[in-house]
């Protein structure tokens, strides 16, 4: 097994506690990682008896490139920043290090204080006296959490760069491609009213190939595309009555029987006041028009790709989860029936799937052992749960949507009366998608089976949105959804 461990920053004015840390670190080992690449994770220790000398420890680690995984500090330390003070300076040092601040207060108080907590601060809190147990599982977790989000900012790194270097590549075809444009000849004629050639340029000889004797059996409207006519007599008439023509695309056939596209500004001739015929500016766009049923094909091609790329990450969650697999995947399908039968626009019904396909993506960081936990879990441990809303939201912020998918996650737990996580957001702040992704999470959360619970079904399902329409849940959302269970061809 390869080696790899994590580092600890212990911060206690009580040198017996700092023992007792490195004592228990010095023995804990865990396996991180699946077969066949199991790794053994061993811990490294650094104590320190103030804040002050914390904070100094932390800015030498980010610029060392050698970070602390997990900060454990006494709340009280008398002559120089409390735990809380020095928690906060911690937090603006190091975004990713998770702080666990010790404490023998009680869980009232505890409560209360985490609650003013802000939510970027991301504090956990330990209370004394703990078991050893308790201690190790938590050092443990705390760990691995921060290892899936090391690697989860690591790939989205990867992911920037990329995008990156390709928007650079895109801009350079574009660039080149103007520079092909806007250095192209121009074909230029002059047609009498009649239509009969009265000159044409070199340029105009060589695309379409008609020569002198070629151009006087025929006349201009003969070389166009049948469909093409009807338009561009209207535009010669346009002009014959002194009516302003914008610049028009059109299609040219050339001798050979090759379609030429141009795109054609046309001026009307004069003699003593009269019309007499036009002069048309062709500038051959036949490449460009290529390269934009390239483009089109591309997007074809990328619009059948994008929702498997979309899955593909939705995946990722539900193999560590086996308990809670396809769950994304009917949210997604639940809430883009509840957006149809509310007339949303097809462009942000698009944006609420993909949400609820992503949805619970956060759980990436959290460990598996806790996802699929057979019975009530921890207070601890469901807090390390929620914390999957706010991670998702980290992750989908980084990739530029054309909607607000991120906030969408971010919102996904909360509740009309703010009852909800991460940050008791109410109806009024509440994205009607985000609103959507809440109730077809709830619905299909109550309908499947559960670690620590069968399923409870579509009829226990409609009962709760029912009994929580306008309190817990958007009104018109619910009677949307509603409409969606009752129908008879309903499935996930």
């Amino acid at each position: 097994m390869n080696s790899l461990f994590y580092r600890i920053l212990c911060v206690d004015d009580d040198k017996m506690i700092l023992d007792l840390y490195s004592s228990i670190f010095r023995t804990l080992k865990s396996q991180f990682g699946q077969e066949p690449q199991i790794k053994e994770k061993t811990f490294e220790t650094t104590t320190c008896t103030n804040g002050n000398d914390a904070i100094k420890a932390v800015r030498t680690a980010i610029i060392s490139d050698q970070p602390y995984s997990i900060a454990f500090i006494d709340i009280n330390m008398p002559g120089g920043k409390d735990g809380y003070e020095t928690a906060k300076e911690i937090r603006t040092i190091d975004k990713s290090i998770e702080i666990v601040i010790v404490t023998g207060e009680g869980i009232g108080e505890v409560t209360r204080k985490l609650n003013m907590v802000s939510q970027e601060h991301k504090l956990f809190f330990l209370r004394k006296p703990f078991q050893m147990q308790e201690f190790r599982q938590l050092a443990v977790t705390l760990a691995e959490k921060w290892e899936y989000h090391t690697l989860t900012i690591e790939l989205i790194n990867k992911l920037e760069h990329k995008i990156q270097k390709t928007h650079l590549e895109l801009e350079t075809v574009k660039d080149n491609y103007r520079e092909i444009i806007e250095n192209a000849k121009d074909l230029i004629q002059i047609i009498n009213i009649d239509g009969s050639f009265e000159f044409v340029n070199p340029a105009w000889e060589q695309a379409l190939n008609y020569t002198q004797s070629d151009r006087e059996k025929i006349n201009f409207y003969q070389i166009l595309v049948t469909s093409e006519i009807d338009k561009v007599k209207q535009a010669v008439h346009d002009l014959q009555q002194g009516r302003t023509v914008n610049t028009m695309e059109t299609c040219l056939k050339s001798k050979s029987g090759n379609l030429v596209f141009v795109e054609a500004n046309i001026v009307p001739r004069k003699s003593e006041e009269s019309y007499i015929g036009a002069s048309f500016f062709f500038r051959d766009i036949t490449y460009k028009k290529n390269i934009e049923q390239a483009l089109h094909l591309s997007e074809q091609n990328l619009r059948e790709v994008f929702p498997r790329i979309i899955k593909s990450l939705s995946s990722t969650v539900e193999i560590r989860d086996v308990y809670t697999a396809g769950h994304q995947t009917r949210v997604a399908n639940l809430a883009q029936q509840i957006a149809q039968i509310m007339n949303l626009p097809n462009d942000e019904i698009e944006g609420i799937y993909i949400a609820g396909l992503l949805h619970d993506i956060g759980k990436i960081a959290i460990p598996a052992e806790i996802l699929s936990k057979p019975n009530k879990l921890l207070d601890l441990e469901f807090s390390l749960i929620k914390t999957h809303v706010t991670v998702g939201y980290e992750i989908i912020k980084q990739i530029q949507f054309p909607w607000p998918v991120d906030t969408y996650l971010l919102q996904h737990h909360e509740r009309n009366d703010g009852s909800g996580y991460p940050n008791g957001t109410k109806k009024e702040d509440i994205l009607l998608g985000s609103a959507i992704l809440i109730v077809a999470d709830v619905v299909e959360a109550i309908s499947s089976h559960r670690p620590y619970r069968p399923a409870l079904g579509i009829d226990f399902a409609i009962s709760e949105i029912s009994k929580n329409k306008g309190t817990l849940f958007d009104a018109d959302v619910v009677d949307a959804c509603l409409a969606v269970l009752q129908n008879e061809n309903f499935s996930f």
